[in-house]
């Protein structure tokens, strides 16, 4: 989102992803086999990424990426 990211494409297992992210997906296209296994492609837009049900449940707090120039800085100092 810092980035002007509008969400995610992949390709996963649709019950996986639907059992995460409970709104918001978007699937592009049927689905077809990926090494011996069905899978599908998908977007999910930025506000859908992080459920507040997992986050809540596991602990995830609101910022989980760091920025770049902020790891640079803290590689450099250390």
């Amino acid at each position: 989102m810092a980035t002007g990211g509008s969400g995610m494409v992949g390709v996963t297992k649709e019950h996986l992803l639907s059992h995460f992210v409970r709104e918001g997906i978007r699937w592009l296209g049927p689905a077809a086999e990926v090494e011996g296994e069905l899978e599908r492609a998908f977007f999910v837009p930025t506000a859908s990424i992080r459920p507040k049900f997992h986050c809540r449940k596991y602990g995830i707090g609101p910022v989980v990426l760091a920025d770049v120039g902020e790891v640079a800085d803290a590689t450099r100092a250390a």
